[in-house]
């Protein structure tokens, strides 16, 4: 079986937004693990979800509008109930756009714990050189001092009742945008958010780097840092 998927998209702009990265990585793992045996709509039967834990994008070039990009996107190797998925983009020109490494994991759809799948078990993962590394746990954050609020609208949610991942960034980027476009992004899911809830996005920008927190209430909903 190839463990390698690739697809193809044609770029709109002249920039990929992180909301569209975000759905192109999103359309890409849903298609592999459709060949992979392991899709969304098949694990659902066994009250199962695919979730993102965290990811961090490197963006390296920019895109020409009406570009064809090419997607790439391969499981790592699994470690202790964890699953890695790397992801790059390429150019027509064969230049690198982005990579991208993302952990994922499996949450029991009643309980909302996590947990496994016979077949995810059965899932045997590559390395590729030069592959980027996995992102780390969230580290130390200024204080911040600034903070936005988002309803979340039932066209945000997902086929898992649940807030799109593509929308954190979304939310994050409508801050981010007014003051310069990123290179790197880091981002931490903590909590599932629902439909109807208010995410307070708590934020502040400090050499160079943006940081942030999406709060429901007293409790941190994601975390993330992108660097200009």
């Amino acid at each position: 079986m190839n463990m390698i998927f690739r697809r193809e998209f044609t770029a709109e702009n002249d920039r990929l937004s992180l909301f569209e990265i975000a759905e192109q990585f999103q359309k890409s793992a849903e298609g592999h693990v459709e060949i992979l045996g392991l899709e969304s709509e098949k694990l659902m039967k066994d009250n199962i979800l695919w979730v993102l834990i965290r990811s961090e994008i490197h963006i390296c070039a920019g895109v020409n509008k009406g570009e064809t990009i090419t997607v790439e996107t391969w499981p790592g190797i699994t470690r202790h109930g964890f699953y890695p998925r790397r992801f790059i983009f390429t150019g027509e020109d064969g230049r690198t756009i982005l990579t991208c490494a993302s952990q994922w994991a499996l949450m029991d759809s009643e309980t909302r714990k996590m947990s496994d799948h016979p077949k995810a078990k059965e899932l045997v993962g590559i390395r590729r050189e030069g592959e980027q590394k996995m992102p780390a746990s969230k580290k130390n954050f200024p204080e911040l001092v600034h903070s936005i609020s988002r309803k979340v609208t039932e066209d945000e949610i997902d086929m898992n009742g649940h807030l799109n991942n593509c929308f954190y960034l979304g939310y994050a980027e409508d801050i981010i945008s007014d003051y310069f476009e990123p290179s790197e992004i880091w981002i931490e899911y903590i909590r599932e958010v629902f439909e109807g809830e208010t995410v307070e996005i708590r934020y502040t920008f400090e050499n160079d780097c943006f940081y942030g927190a999406g709060m429901c209430g007293d409790e941190p909903a994601f975390y993330i840092r992108a660097k200009k």
